[in-house]
């Protein structure tokens, strides 16, 4: 009989990371599920930490940040894509957290939605008062606010004044 210990170490050596785990990375550093659709191979830089989020309609693309676990996750993700990629021209283009069918922005939008949604679920978390996708980004936003602004009290002073 394997005790749950050796199940937990032979997990901590799994070759991939899931759709899932890539979908919370993106969302967690700032990402939001109109975005994190695009991300693809060649859009993490392990180097500098931060991966390219391409934008939507409501956010401009920008970097951002990567924390251990997220550029573990990511990486890990690509070389998974990556193997699976029939065509080597193919593998920097390809996406990470949903399939690389052709799909409208709205299409991917959903996908990256239903994945953060279903990650929700195998926590727990999606029967909670308020808790959406949504609600890891804006978790991420408050965090990054909070580290800028720690006291909600100062009030910030006009450029120039």
């Amino acid at each position: 009989m394997v005790s749950t210990a050796d199940r937990h170490h032979q997990a901590s050596f799994i070759d991939r990371q899931t759709r899932h785990a890539v979908a919370a990375a993106l969302a967690l550093a700032g990402g939001h599920s109109g975005e994190s659709g695009h991300t693809r191979i060649q859009d993490p830089d392990s180097a500098r930490r931060q991966v390219w989020m391409h934008g939507s309609t409501k956010t401009d693309p920008r970097w951002c940040p990567l924390d251990d676990w997220a550029l573990t996750v990511l990486t890990t993700r690509a070389r998974f894509v990556a193997a699976r990629q029939l065509r080597p021209a193919a593998v920097p283009a390809a996406r990470l957290v949903v399939s690389n069918r052709h799909a409208s922005d709205a299409a991917l939008q959903a996908r990256a939605y239903v994945a953060l949604t279903e990650l929700l679920q195998r926590t727990g978390l999606a029967g909670e008062s308020g808790v959406k996708p949504a609600s890891i980004t804006a978790r991420t936003a408050t965090v990054i606010h909070l580290t800028w602004h720690p006291d909600p009290t100062e009030q910030e002073e006009e450029p120039g004044a």
